[in-house]
């Protein structure tokens, strides 16, 4: 038998596949070929020393509810998907890691703007590992200090894990024919990804407001 003449995928297109739609600081994440920092210095320029307390919660829960008993529901939504967030990255040992969840938030508004599944986890921890690399090599943080970082974090965890599951509310609704029975909740986040979804496809959004099916307009 002749030997198989395929080649070995070139390593240089294969980053550029994998990581060719993501960008960070102006620098394409698959113009990324070795690390030139080490991992200790990469922790040290995109995690953040954790004050042991929510800092963000109240306030974006009071920006985002019409009502005090939305803003507590929303107070509440928002301190569990926050908690919950850095529950599941402290299993693989990466909170407080603003890396990370920079390459949740991009993976998960870019999966609902485009109708396409997530990244695997695997894929998600390249993902943050390379965005980590390039955020040190600019020194992104520069200046900044725990707090402030711990701040920008969690309004991005928030916003994203709130998109996340306003998107899978609305699907779940939408395939059960119960669009006018989305919570009061996922309603705010669904509204979140429908401002963002609507950019692309004003027709496609235009018949849902609010949760509600808005009849044709007269002919």
């Amino acid at each position: 038998m002749e030997p198989d003449a395929r080649e070995s995928p070139d390593p240089a297109k294969e980053r550029e596949r994998v990581f060719g739609q993501f960008s960070c600081a102006g620098t394409r994440v698959a113009d990324l070929e070795t690390p030139k920092k080490s991992a200790a210095q990469i922790a040290a320029a995109t995690r953040f020393r954790s004050t042991g307390t929510q800092l963000t919660t109240r306030e974006l829960a009071n920006a985002s509810g019409d009502t005090p008993e939305e803003k507590e529901q929303m107070f509440k939504l928002m301190g569990t998907v926050l908690t919950a967030y850095e529950t599941e990255a402290r299993k693989i040992g990466r909170q407080n890691d603003f890396a990370l969840a920079l390459a949740v938030a991009l993976a998960v508004n870019s999966s609902v703007y485009n109708g396409k599944p997530e990244p695997n986890e695997a894929r998600l921890l390249e993902i943050g590992d390379a965005i980590g690399e390039l955020m040190a090599e600019d020194n992104v943080f520069g200046g900044i200090t725990d707090k402030q970082k711990q701040e920008m974090y969690e309004s991005m965890v928030i916003f994203t894990m709130l998109v996340q599951a306003g998107a899978n509310e609305a699907k779940t609704k939408r395939r059960r024919g119960k669009c006018r029975n989305i919570s009061p909740a996922g309603r705010k986040s669904f509204d979140i990804h429908k401002r963002n979804a609507a950019r692309k496809n004003p027709a496609r959004h235009r018949g849902c407001r609010n949760g509600r099916r808005q009849p044709a307009p007269a002919a």
